[in-house]
C-alpha cells in the first residue's frame, strides 16, 4: 500500500519531493485476514456516474450492464445475481491500495506527543481493521510511543509491543527480559485506561511520562554510584528474588 500525503516539508532540488510511505504485507501462508474497507466515494466517480444512481442512491450490476455495458465488460468478479448492488453512495467505495485521505502527524495537533516517528492513529486503525478480528493479538516489536497498541486496544484487541528506547532492555538480564515485556504491556494497559475519557493522546503521554520518569530516576542513581532496585512500571517488588 502507499501511504500518500501533502505536506510542505523542506526544499530539494535533486529530485522530488518524498511525501508518501510504503507499507508492506507479508503472511506466513497462503491464508491471511482481509477485512475490505471502504471510504467515500471519490466526487468524480459520483458525477461520472450520477444518472445512473436509483433514488436510493445506488446502482446494481443489472442497471450498470444496461446503460454502461462497455464499463460492464471490463468489471472483475461480477456476480450471478445482477441485481445486487455495484455502487453504493452511503456504504462508499472498496479502498484500493493508494491511501490519500490520512494526514501526518503535525507538531500542532491533539494527538501528537513529539515523538519524532510518531504515526497517526487513524493510519494503524485501518490496518489493523483490515487485517485482524476482535480478540486477535496484535504485535508491534518497535511499539515506539504506543500508537499501534492504543489503536489495538480501542478496535478490542489483544496486544503485545516492545521497543528498547523506552526501557533500555539491555539493563536487565536474561531472566529479566520477560518481566520487561509485561511491565510494558500492563504499564501501557493501565495508562490508557486512566486515559480513555480523555482520549487518545493523554493515553500516551501518560505511558511515554510514566517510562521516561523511571529510567530517568534510573540514570541518576547510577550516575552516584547507587544500586537502583525499583522496579520497571507496572511491575511489583519481589523481595525474595
Amino acid at each position: 500500500m502507499i501511504w500518500c500525503y501533502r505536506d510542505i516539508g523542506s526544499k530539494t532540488t535533486q529530485y522530488f519531493k518524498k511525501k508518501h510511505d510504503t507499507l508492506l504485507a507479508y503472511s506466513k501462508s497462503q491464508t491471511w485476514t482481509h477485512n475490505v474497507q471502504r471510504g467515500e466515494i471519490a466526487e468524480s466517480t459520483r458525477k461520472r456516474y450520477q444518472k445512473y444512481f436509483d433514488s436510493n442512491n445506488q446502482i446494481t450490476y443489472a442497471a450498470l450492464q444496461e446503460s454502461n455495458p462497455g464499463v460492464f465488460k471490463k468489471l472483475k468478479g461480477i456476480p450471478e445475481d445482477l441485481n445486487e448492488v455495484w455502487l453504493d453512495v452511503k456504504r462508499g467505495a472498496q479502498l484500493t491500495d493508494w491511501w490519500v485521505d490520512i494526514s501526518p502527524l503535525k507538531s500542532g495537533f491533539n494527538e501528537s506527543i513529539g515523538y519524532p516517528t510518531q504515526k497517526p492513529v487513524a493510519l494503524l486503525d485501518r490496518i489493523i481493521k483490515t487485517s485482524s478480528n476482535e480478540g486477535e493479538v496484535v504485535f508491534d516489536p518497535f511499539c515506539g510511543c504506543a500508537t499501534t497498541l492504543v489503536a489495538a486496544d480501542r478496535l478490542q484487541r489483544n496486544w503485545r509491543g516492545i521497543d528498547f528506547i523506552m526501557l533500555l532492555s539491555d539493563w536487565y538480564s536474561a531472566r529479566q527480559e520477560k518481566r520487561l515485556q509485561a511491565a510494558v504491556a500492563k504499564a501501557k494497559a493501565e495508562a490508557t485506561a486512566k486515559a480513555k475519557a480523555e482520549g487518545i493522546a493523554e493515553g500516551q503521554q501518560q505511558v511515554y511520562r510514566e517510562i521516561a520518569e523511571w529510567n530517568r530516576r534510573r540514570r541518576e542513581a547510577e550516575a552516584q554510584g547507587e544500586q537502583f532496585t525499583e522496579p520497571p512500571p507496572g511491575v511489583p517488588q519481589n523481595n525474595s528474588e
